[in-house]
């Protein structure tokens, strides 16, 4: 089979795996808007892992010493009580999450060298359409993976 190497509009074209591939217009129609979903997915899932981090920093409680020099108090030193550990629950989580993040954005890399342009646009639509539903979380200072690998 033939893979062209510029952008085309036909509906027939397989994506990622040879049982996907599509035949006919309702079958592109249904594989873009699972391509949509999926973009949309992958930009729900960076913001979720950047909440779940600036949370799990904000929880993070501290003991200070203070000293007390002509009724002010001065901060000497601030210990983590609760460190964010190697082995927990939320580290697993993160690296699970950052795993499943890595694979959606490949094989959003690899639909979009199908160069169909249907498929593309979609993926483009659903990154925009998840920025929109899910980007007002974000925090300016923390950005987590912003581009695919």
């Amino acid at each position: 089979m033939h893979q062209s190497l510029y952008f085309h509009l036909n509906y027939t074209t397989t994506i990622l795996v040879e049982q996907w591939a599509t035949t006919g217009t309702w079958d592109l129609f249904g594989s873009c808007l699972a391509v949509f979903m999926l973009a949309l997915l992958f930009e729900g899932l960076k913001v979720f892992r950047e909440v779940m981090l600036r949370t799990a920093l904000l929880n993070v409680r501290y003991q200070t010493a203070t000293v007390s020099m002509n009724k002010e108090s001065v901060l000497v030193e601030a210990k983590g009580l609760d460190r964010i550990g190697f082995f927990t629950c939320g580290h697993f989580l993160q690296s699970f999450l950052h795993i499943l993040q890595t694979a959606i954005s490949y094989a959003l890399m690899l639909i979009v060298m199908t160069f169909n342009l249907w498929l593309t646009l979609s993926i483009i639509l659903g990154a925009g359409a998840g920025y929109f539903a899910f980007g007002w979380r974000r925090s300016i200072a923390i950005d987590i993976n912003d581009s695919p690998h």
